[in-house]
């Protein structure tokens, strides 16, 4: 019987969390893999109470070991994941002329590096399990850079050219690669609502390779 799992790396309120319970009311076993264990735990908490079933697992993005070790307990306890989606994101603000050169490869190491990493691990799962879906959530500062904001639109410009190297050189028809772009700021009681976002992630988890776009833009018409 083929698995209903998803992996999401990199675990906050906002999508996410609204990934999770769309996903998860749908029949879908749900792991969240991030750096807190204390947040994991309500977060658990907080899906177990709407019914969902779940498991935690600690792990730093730019930990190659540790993430590759956590993603390979929760396919032992759950299965091949049919999707995997990495949110995380390190957003800090500044300007690309001041900001502390040290501080920037952080953010460069989880914006980037860890979408790396997460896709190499889950490649080798789903190769050898039927295939899957791996995305991630772009940001609007991958096709408009604001200087304020230097190292996370680096950081997103970044991820949208590595999300389409690794499409092109992934050929199989069982595993899509892509992003949905997140066009504007998540906020509630929005089009840009956390809960909307959810959703474009369902419809775009049920899209087959004919109709497969690597970048998928979230925004208003």
């Amino acid at each position: 019987m083929e698995s209903k799992h998803i992996i999401i790396v990199g675990v906050g309120p906002g999508i996410s969390m609204s990934v999770a319970k769309k996903f998860g009311k749908e029949g879908f076993s749900i792991s969240l893999i991030s750096r807190s264990a204390d947040k994991l735990v309500g977060y658990s908490q907080e899906l177990f109470a709407l019914g969902i079933r779940n498991s935690v697992y600690e792990a730093n993005s730019t930990n190659d070991k540790m993430l590759e070790h956590q993603i390979n307990m929760a396919t032992i306890q759950h299965g091949a994941p049919k999707m995997v989606l990495y949110n995380a994101v390190k957003a800090s603000s500044g300007n690309a002329l001041e900001y502390d050169m040290e501080a920037f490869q952080k953010d460069f190491d989880v914006n980037v590096l860890g979408a790396l990493r997460v896709a190499k691990i889950a490649l080798k799962n789903m190769e050898t399990n039927g295939g899957g879906k791996i995305l991630f959530t772009g940001g609007g500062f991958a096709h408009y850079p604001d200087s304020s904001y230097a190292s996370l639109s680096i950081g997103k410009a970044a991820l949208l050219t590595l999300v389409k190297i690794l499409s092109q050189e992934v050929h199989s028809k069982n595993i899509q690669i892509g992003t949905l772009t997140i066009m504007g700021y998540v906020q509630e009681g929005t089009f840009y609502d956390a809960e909307n976002i959810a959703e474009a992630y369902w419809n775009l988890f049920h899209k087959n390779s004919e109709e497969w776009e690597v970048e998928t833009l979230y925004h208003e018409n």
